[in-house]
Protein backbone atom coordinates (compact mmCIF):
# COMPACT_ATOMS: atom_id res chain seq x y z
CA UNK A 1 0.00 0.00 0.00
CA UNK A 2 1.10 3.42 -0.72
CA UNK A 3 1.48 6.93 0.96
CA UNK A 4 -2.06 8.69 2.18
CA UNK A 5 -1.44 12.03 2.17
CA UNK A 6 -4.54 14.49 3.01
CA UNK A 7 -4.42 18.90 2.72
CA UNK A 8 -5.49 21.31 4.22
CA UNK A 9 -5.29 25.25 4.09
CA UNK A 10 -2.11 24.67 2.50
CA UNK A 11 -0.41 21.89 5.06
CA UNK A 12 0.19 18.65 3.48
CA UNK A 13 0.00 15.44 5.57
CA UNK A 14 1.78 12.97 4.80
CA UNK A 15 1.68 9.57 6.22
CA UNK A 16 3.50 6.28 5.54
CA UNK A 17 2.15 2.76 5.92
CA UNK A 18 5.01 1.22 7.20
CA UNK A 19 6.40 3.73 9.70
CA UNK A 20 7.59 3.42 12.74
CA UNK A 21 5.83 4.67 16.28
CA UNK A 22 4.15 6.50 18.07
CA UNK A 23 1.37 7.45 15.42
CA UNK A 24 2.73 10.77 13.42
CA UNK A 25 2.18 12.37 10.54
CA UNK A 26 4.41 14.38 8.70
CA UNK A 27 3.42 17.96 7.84
CA UNK A 28 5.18 20.02 4.83
CA UNK A 29 4.38 23.64 4.94
CA UNK A 30 6.51 26.57 2.65
CA UNK A 31 10.14 25.22 3.23
CA UNK A 32 9.56 23.22 6.11
CA UNK A 33 8.46 20.03 7.48
CA UNK A 34 7.45 18.94 10.92
CA UNK A 35 6.74 15.26 12.38
CA UNK A 36 3.11 15.52 14.50
CA UNK A 37 2.61 12.85 17.14
CA UNK A 38 -1.21 11.80 17.12
CA UNK A 39 -1.61 11.65 20.74
CA UNK A 40 -3.23 8.69 22.29
CA UNK A 41 -6.18 10.30 23.79
CA UNK A 42 -6.86 12.41 21.15
CA UNK A 43 -4.72 16.15 19.90
CA UNK A 44 -1.69 16.52 18.05
CA UNK A 45 1.52 17.76 19.16
CA UNK A 46 5.07 18.56 17.78
CA UNK A 47 7.48 15.44 18.08
CA UNK A 48 9.29 15.15 20.96
CA UNK A 49 12.19 13.47 18.75
CA UNK A 50 15.44 15.23 18.67
CA UNK A 51 14.72 16.98 15.41
CA UNK A 52 10.79 17.27 15.31
CA UNK A 53 11.57 19.81 11.82
CA UNK A 54 13.66 20.90 9.08
CA UNK A 55 15.24 22.72 8.63
CA UNK A 56 16.01 23.86 12.01
CA UNK A 57 16.22 27.55 11.70
CA UNK A 58 12.23 27.18 10.16
CA UNK A 59 10.20 29.99 10.55
CA UNK A 60 8.27 29.83 14.15
CA UNK A 61 5.57 30.72 12.41
CA UNK A 62 5.11 28.29 10.00
CA UNK A 63 5.67 26.17 12.31
CA UNK A 64 2.66 27.80 14.81
CA UNK A 65 0.69 26.96 11.38
CA UNK A 66 0.94 23.41 10.74
CA UNK A 67 0.51 22.76 14.13
CA UNK A 68 -2.77 24.79 13.95
CA UNK A 69 -4.11 23.39 11.46
CA UNK A 70 -3.58 19.76 12.38
CA UNK A 71 -5.05 20.58 15.84
CA UNK A 72 -8.19 21.86 13.82
CA UNK A 73 -8.48 18.70 11.51
CA UNK A 74 -7.27 16.22 13.85
CA UNK A 75 -10.43 14.10 12.95
CA UNK A 76 -9.70 14.06 9.38
CA UNK A 77 -5.93 13.27 9.26
CA UNK A 78 -6.44 10.58 12.22
CA UNK A 79 -9.13 8.44 9.81
CA UNK A 80 -6.40 8.56 6.98
CA UNK A 81 -3.56 7.22 9.72
CA UNK A 82 -6.31 4.35 11.14
CA UNK A 83 -7.51 3.56 7.34
CA UNK A 84 -3.61 3.03 5.79
CA UNK A 85 -2.33 1.31 9.18
CA UNK A 86 -5.96 -1.06 9.52
CA UNK A 87 -7.41 0.14 12.37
Amino acid sequence: MGMGSVRFEGVRFSIYPDDHPPPHVHGYYADMSAVIDLLPGGGVAISGRAFPYWPPNAKKSDLRKVLRVAWKHESAIRDEWRKLHDE
